[in-house]
């Protein structure tokens, strides 16, 4: 029992001292999110018609062992949905054109395990949106702010990888949302952000 404890101190006590060794990297990421809402009410779901939008921002890398590391970012966020085919106004005014728009300073969390000898990591963590700005639109046409229909922040979850060659790298995520982004669905259902991102990284 001692030698196995003693054993698991040493490998912890080289994994930080590893760390310690390694710097700290600043990176900065732009691409572009294929997004949509997931509507929710009595047992049943449907998702909305998918857009795409802008994300970019940067990103520390902080070692927290050998092949692990801890990864805050800060990120800009365009997202939202179509309403598509299905969904009428008053007197049958037809709304399937209608684009719902929302930007959000986004900050992620996220824990990452680098696969030694390689340019590959994976990672997930929780997301934290604050709510910039929202707005409604016909396609083509007339466009207003609906930022007071909306919640003011949103907690997602992400999951992802990237593949770096030296300082250039690709990055791939899904970010699911778990908290209902629509004050009006309070109590009737709900409505939350989903996307995939696919982005372009550049460590300093």
């Amino acid at each position: 029992m001692r030698k196995t404890i003693s054993l698991l101190a040493l490998v912890l006590s080289l994994s930080v001292a590893s760390a310690q060794k390694l710097p700290i990297q600043f990176g900065l990421k732009a691409g572009v999110n294929l997004s949509n809402v997931r509507l929710s009410e009595g047992g049943m779901s449907l998702s909305l018609s998918s857009i795409t939008g802008f994300h970019g921002g940067a990103f520390v890398e902080i070692p927290a062992g050998v092949s692990f590391f801890v990864q805050p970012e800060l990120i800009y966020n365009m997202l939202g949905a179509k309403l598509g085919e299905g969904f009428e106004g008053e007197n049958g005014i037809d709304l399937s054109n209608v684009k719902l728009k929302t930007d959000y300073i986004s900050v992620p969390v996220l824990a990452k395990y680098k696969i030694p000898l390689t340019g590959l990591g994976i990672y997930a963590g929780p997301q934290y949106s604050f709510l910039a700005s929202a707005k409604g639109s016909l396609e083509g046409g007339e466009s207003g702010s609906t930022k007071e229909l909306y919640k003011s922040g949103e907690f997602a979850g992400v999951v992802g990888a990237e593949y770096f060659f030296k300082k250039v790298g690709i990055i791939a995520r899904y970010q699911f949302g778990f908290s209902n982004i629509f004050k009006e669905a309070e109590g009737e259902g709900s409505m939350k952000n989903n996307a995939f991102a696919i982005s372009l990284g550049f460590k300093l």
